[in-house]
């Protein structure tokens, strides 16, 4: 009889706590250094060349997304060579790709102190992933830039900043 009503008590409690294990699972906080892709900023290398290239009529390409509080980056994983792409036009206008689509928009930009402001942003928005769509809200608050031996940093009032290397000059 002890038994039975153990098992009467034991066997919805075992039942419950299996079923509220996903639910703990979901409520852990996604932060960029969640999966395979994230690596130390230190381990993005320097290059000196990289600090004297000039933002106008440099092709950026994006390295990831980089947590200033934990010094990670997410690395962005495309098969395109073009995706994740800026170019800068000395007239304000910039152009490239997300992560599936083409965009295009201008900003203001004063090269003595580094700031920018991405004045209007546009393009298509066919199949964008959620990369993509976290990469267009960042670059869309973009407030400042700057050019280091790791690359272009567009940076913007959150903990999260765009890094990019220069793949081509024109």
């Amino acid at each position: 009889m002890k038994n039975l009503i153990s098992s009467i008590f034991l066997h919805p409690f075992i039942v419950g706590l299996v079923c509220c294990l996903p639910l703990l699972g979901g409520c852990q906080k996604n932060q960029i250094g969640d999966d395979s892709n994230t690596i130390p900023l230190s381990e993005i290398p320097e290059n000196p060349a990289f600090a004297s290239l000039p933002l106008i009529g440099t092709k950026w390409k994006l390295i990831g997304f980089v947590d200033r509080t934990t010094n990670k980056v997410k690395s962005v994983q495309s098969s395109e060579i073009d995706n994740y792409t800026l170019v800068f036009e000395s007239n304000g206008d910039f152009a490239g790709i997300s992560s599936t689509n083409t965009i295009m928009g201008g900003v203001s930009f004063d090269v003595s102190d580094g700031l920018m402001k991405v004045e209007k942003l546009g393009g298509t928005k066919i199949n964008e992933t959620p990369y993509g769509n976290q990469y267009m809200s960042l670059l869309r608050s973009t407030i400042e830039y700057e050019i280091t031996e790791k690359g272009l940093k567009l940076l913007n009032e959150s903990t999260i900043y765009l890094l990019y290397s220069p793949i081509e000059t024109f």
